[in-house]
């Protein structure tokens, strides 16, 4: 949607929005001067040699190996003085948005896992049986149903219209 003007309800010109950008731009180099470019004293940055390597066979262990690689991730762009605040807010919050899909995916990946481990033991999971001993159910077509009271229509009239005869064809008398 383009920027109006409080004002008037009009939409801002091209000239006015460079120069509004400008002025924002000028206002976060000036708030990043005045922020500090290392951590809080006493505070150590978190670093990607800190993190132990995840257990890729529990699915589990890696959605918490995945969230403190995002959690260093997100240190450092909390820390690192030549992104603006801009892109540090955008950052921030995709890293923790990627983390919310990782959750999901991995939390499915496990389920998915545990079935083909115990179908490749040869165990019958609770409520589950294999299908390929079996025929298909029979489903009835519509060929061959009947509604309920529905008679055949042989050597009763038709009035004219049940035949949907055009117009330009004669009909039978």
């Amino acid at each position: 949607m383009p920027s109006r003007d409080a004002a008037t309800g009009r939409r801002i010109g091209g000239a006015e929005q460079n120069r509004r950008k400008k002025d924002r731009l000028a206002q976060e180099a000036q708030n990043q001067a005045a922020r500090p470019a290392a951590s809080p004293p006493g505070r150590k940055p978190l670093s990607y040699s800190d993190i132990p390597p995840p257990d890729l066979d529990d699915p589990a262990s890696v959605i918490a190996w995945g969230a403190r690689v995002l959690a260093v991730v997100c240190d450092q762009v909390m820390l690192d003085p030549a992104i603006t605040e801009e892109q540090r807010r955008r950052e921030l919050r995709d890293g923790i948005a990627k983390l919310g899909l990782i959750r999901d995916k991995f939390s499915e990946q496990a389920k998915i896992e545990k079935i083909l481990r115990s179908v490749r033991k040869g165990e019958e999971l609770i409520g589950m049986s294999p299908a390929g001993h079996r025929d298909a159910p029979h489903v009835a077509r519509p060929s061959e149903t009947r509604p309920v009271g529905a008679q055949s229509l042989a050597g009763v009239e038709k009035p004219d219209t049940a035949r949907r005869i055009p117009p330009h064809v004669e009909r039978p008398s």
